[in-house]
């Protein structure tokens, strides 16, 4: 009896140090916002001595894993301009819902940071020596990051196509060359596609693209899908999906995705950050902030007298970049490209003047810089030949149709011997056209970014009319 009754306790102990375990490693929730109650988007939250971390969502929400043995870390709250708060993870988790409210820290003016003598330096001489200090501030070491994507396509009204993944990226170091990275899809959450095709268009561009003839030979080839196998079809959907087109070197989407990771590859050939920017932006010191008990240059970029000009179009950069005065180190820059009013690409087809807007944000880990967050929003042309045909096709919401990036990397793995254990597996680059079983035991257990919640009712009409359609095939 005595030996049943010490094998009951052992196992209820162990019970219960499991279910301690636990909950030190569930998701848990929370929200980042000013003292007014105005909520703080993409604010950085870290796990203290690690390099775990998320950001909050547009509406200041945010969600992130601990791992059990990090259970006595802090988490760490920043944000530009604000005062740096931390939370011990085992006060965290006496809450499921929580609530930082961080202190807005006041700006300085620049010629209050120097005593004695004015600080001269402009906009364009700040840049320039975040430049110079690149070998400083970035890592020529090899390293491995894990991370979450969220691909959407919509109209103006509703999401056409979603897809959520986890995925990790190599990097061989800064000093390397872009095509020295590669990515690997680890797992998919979420994958619906309702999107209507130009169908004779994007198999155009398909045989043009491995070919390498003009598009408009091809089009005389082609000018009827007529014969043509929907197999084929398919195909050519999914190249446009997994991979861009220049010079007719085929690159994969991801590759062209990480090169707009504009400031850490301004080395690479035709980059939009690089000596030449001087010539082509203005950078104007319009103020400094705190991050951290650390002093922040916030410069905007605005176009310069000569308009920049690529493939004949004419394009207005505009946004802020955020450089640390102490060592030049870059942490943030948004920035967007607008074409002119009159242009009749931007106002017929694309329904927009922006062309591409980007937000990267960069987190120093072990005194280096590294990208953790990044967000790219641009019109995508969809169904061409429809709307440079049709005047009233342009007038439908539909007809107009934006593709969203948006990346966070959430750990960084640099021990060598992992990184070479895991450059010997099979990497598997292609996100788009497959489905994968959701695997619940990992993505419990992953963080990512949180949906607003306009996303989420955009994602849960998706999936009602996905789900509909393919019943609707299903039973015809």
């Amino acid at each position: 009896m005595e030996e049943i009754l010490n094998k009951m306790k052992n196992t209820t102990f162990f019970i219960c140090l499991f279910m301690f375990n636990c909950s030190f490693s569930q998701q848990t929730e929370g929200s980042i916002i000013m003292e007014s109650g105005e909520a703080i988007p993409f604010a950085n939250i870290q796990l203290k001595n690690t390099t775990i971390g998320t950001v909050s969502n547009e509406e200041g929400k945010f969600s992130i894993y601990v791992p059990t043995k990090h259970q006595n870390e802090a988490i760490v709250f920043s944000f530009l301009g604000f005062e740096t708060q931390e939370l011990t993870v085992a006060a965290w988790n006496k809450k499921k819902q929580l609530q930082i409210i961080l202190k807005q820290k006041i700006e300085l003016l620049e010629e209050t940071l120097v005593i004695g003598k004015r600080n001269k330096l402009t906009g364009d001489e700040i840049l320039a020596k975040a430049f110079d200090n690149y070998n400083l501030n970035f890592s020529d070491k090899p390293f491995i990051a894990k991370g979450f994507i969220r691909h959407t396509e919509r109209d103006k009204k509703e999401y056409k196509y979603l897809v959520e993944a986890a995925i990790e990226k190599y990097d061989a170091g800064y000093t390397t060359d872009v095509k020295n990275q590669k990515t690997n899809v680890l797992e998919v959450r979420k994958s619906f596609d309702n999107r209507v095709f130009d169908s004779l268009f994007i198999y155009q561009l398909y045989q043009s693209d491995i070919t390498g003839k003009s598009l408009y030979k091809i089009s005389k080839k082609f000018s009827t899908l007529k014969n043509i196998q929907k197999e084929e079809i398919n195909k050519a959907i999914l190249n446009k999906d997994n991979y861009r087109w220049s010079n007719k070197v085929k690159q994969t989407f991801f590759y062209d995705l990480f090169r707009k990771d504009l400031l850490r590859y301004h080395n690479v050939k035709g980059a939009t950050f690089d000596k030449k920017m001087f010539k082509r932006m203005t950078f104007n010191l319009d103020s400094t902030l705190f991050m951290d008990d650390e002093v922040v240059y916030r410069i905007k970029i605005t176009p310069n007298s000569k308009p920049y000009k690529e493939y004949g179009k004419t394009f207005f950069p505009i946004g802020w970049i955020y450089i640390q005065k102490s060592d030049f180190s870059i942490l943030e820059f948004e920035l967007s490209f607008l074409r002119s009013k009159s242009d009749d690409y931007a106002n017929i087809v694309l329904g927009s003047r922006v062309t591409l807007s980007l937000n990267v944000k960069y987190k120093r880990i072990n005194g280096h810089m590294y990208l953790y967050y990044l967000k790219i929003k641009k019109p995508k042309v969809l169904n061409l030949r429809r709307l440079i045909e049709s005047k009233e096709a342009r007038t439908k919401p539909e007809s107009f149709y934006f593709t969203t990036e948006e990346i966070l990397f959430t750990e960084f793995i640099f021990d060598p011997e992992i990184i070479q254990s895991k450059n010997n597996e099979v990497w598997q680059e292609k996100l788009f056209g497959k489905q994968h079983p959701y695997n619940y035991t990992f993505w419990k257990n992953y963080n990512t970014l949180l949906e607003t919640k306009e996303q989420e009712k955009l994602i849960n009409d998706l999936e009602k009319k996905v789900s509909l359609k393919e019943q609707f095939k299903n039973n015809n």
